[in-house]
Order: C-alpha cells, then structure tokens, then sequence
C-alpha cells in the first residue's frame, strides 16, 4: 500500500475511520475509494427519511438543477398518477412552529439565541405542489398531505434513483416494493438494467418481498446471478446464498413458483397452532364475562 501510510498512522485514534482519515488527508489509493463509498445513496422507508427525499426533490425543483423540473414531472407522469406537473409552494411557517425551530438552533449552539439563517427558513418554507387535472377541465393544485402513500413513495424512490442513474452512482433501497405497484417496481429495476438509461454504470441494491420479480411472463426482472436469499436458522442467525448456485436452475423456469414451492429455502417457517389456542382461551373468557 504505497502513500503516507506512516503518517497516517500517528494520526489515527481509536474512535477514527482509516478510510475517512485518507479521504481527509488525499491518500492517493485510499482517497478514491473512500469517496466512491460516500456517493452510495441509501433509501429506507420511514416518514422522516421519505420527507427528506421529497424536501430533497422540492430543492432540485426549485433551484432547476439539471432540469430536475422536468424529470419530476416525468415521473410522476410516467406512473399514471393522475398528476399533470409537479411545483412548488411557499409556505407561512406560524409563529410557534418559528419558535421551535429557534430552540432547536438554540440547543445545538449551547444555548445561545441565534437568527434563523435564510437557507434554513426556504426549507422548510418551500414544499411540493401537484396539479391535478379535474373532470370539468379545471386544475387542481394539492400538497403533500393530500397525496397518497403510494405517490410519495414513487417520488421519493424515484427521484434519488434518476440521480443515481444521471451520476452512475450506487442506490441502496430497503424494501424496494414498499407501497409500490409491482409494475413501477419492475421499472425501476429495468431502468438500471438498460443501457440507455444507465448509461454511467449505476447499481441498484434492494431487499425485496415481492416474489412477481422472479415471474418469467414474460421475462423475470432479475437474473439468477443477481437473485440472493436469507434463510433464517432455528437460532435466529440468517444465512445469505446465491440463487445462481442451485445448478438445476434455468433462467426459464419458473422460479417464483418454484421458490413459494420451497425449492430454494429463504421462506418463513410460519406455525400458528399456539396462536389458535391463545385466540380460543380468550374467547372462552368473553363469553364468560
């Protein structure tokens, strides 16, 4: 490992990342690699993280980074969510909501009383805006609140995947499929599995309990090489394996069937006999009282 290793060295501490420590100090082989690791978006599905993505979204919107105006509406326009185009608005923020927020700042800065600062009251000023097209002709502007889970979802997902695409960087998504329709799942994955629009080597890495991806009607969305399942042990530990590692396995068979069949393992072991006895205990006991 050739660069100011010995350096380095003296400079580490127990509580120190090696890698971010050569990021910082420009290690000519290490550095790289540490930055390429800081690209990898991550997509969990929780209110919080999904806000930030949304928040994320509205500030591309409104900054019109790489015309990110245009790819919104896209989106929302490809999924047939009955959205006509995706905007902004600005939003009050009432008086207590400005005094929380100054609290806040107040106890990351040992409690001293600092002004907002611009950039902080635009984000949290400015949110999406959907414009729906009604029956009668007329346009329909909504929030965020009045869109559906599965909307969000959508654009959270879908925006951070279309910049990992532009970028050729690496999205990691728990639970790819979370209040998604199997065929905009499906979409996904085929957008970075199509060169001419993964033209920049993106990869996406998901967890997933939709079992349709392995359907080959009619072509499964994922290949066996890129197929791996978890199969729980009676200790609770999980292994992971490669479906490409079961040799009988053709790419046209079908595997969904077959895996719900138990052919490859990785399926819950579900026993609800204890649970019909504790269910009968407490209806004795209603009916008693």
């Amino acid at each position: 490992l050739r660069g100011p290793n010995r350096e380095m060295w003296k400079l580490v501490t127990p509580q120190t990342s090696f890698l971010a420590l050569a990021r910082a100090y420009g290690h000519p082989a290490l550095a790289p690699i540490a930055t390429t690791l800081t690209d990898i978006r991550i997509i969990n599905h929780n209110d919080e993280e999904r806000n930030a993505r949304l928040q994320w979204l509205s500030r591309h919107v409104a900054e019109g980074n790489s015309s990110w105006g245009d790819i919104a509406n896209e989106i929302a326009r490809m999924a047939d969510l009955g959205i006509d185009s995706v905007g902004i608005i600005e939003n009050s923020i009432p008086p207590e909501a400005r005094e929380r927020l100054k609290r806040v700042m107040a106890a990351f800065n040992e409690g001293r009383d600092v002004a907002i600062p611009d950039d902080v009251l635009v984000e949290v000023q400015r949110s999406l805006a959907f414009v729906h097209q009604a029956e009668d002709g007329h346009a329909l502007t909504l929030g965020v609140d009045a869109q559906s889970e599965g909307t969000l979802t959508w654009l959270a997902t879908a925006g951070p995947a279309m910049d990992a695409l532009a970028y050729g960087s690496v999205l990691l998504v728990d639970e790819l499929d979370a209040s998604l329709h199997p065929l905009l799942t499906r979409e996904l994955i085929s957008m970075f599995k199509d060169g001419e629009f993964n033209q920049h080597g993106a990869q996406l890495i998901f967890t997933t309990h939709d079992v349709s991806l392995l359907d080959n009607s009619p072509t499964s969305a994922v290949e066996l090489g890129e197929t791996w399942l978890t199969s729980k042990s009676s200790g609770g530990d999980s292994e992971l394996y490669s479906m490409a590692e079961f040799r009988d396995v053709r790419s046209a068979s079908n595997l969904q069937k077959r895996y719900l069949a138990g052919a490859f393992d990785g399926l819950p072991r579900i026993d609800r006999s204890e649970l019909r006895s504790l269910l009968s205990a407490i209806g004795e006991k209603g009916v008693e009282q």
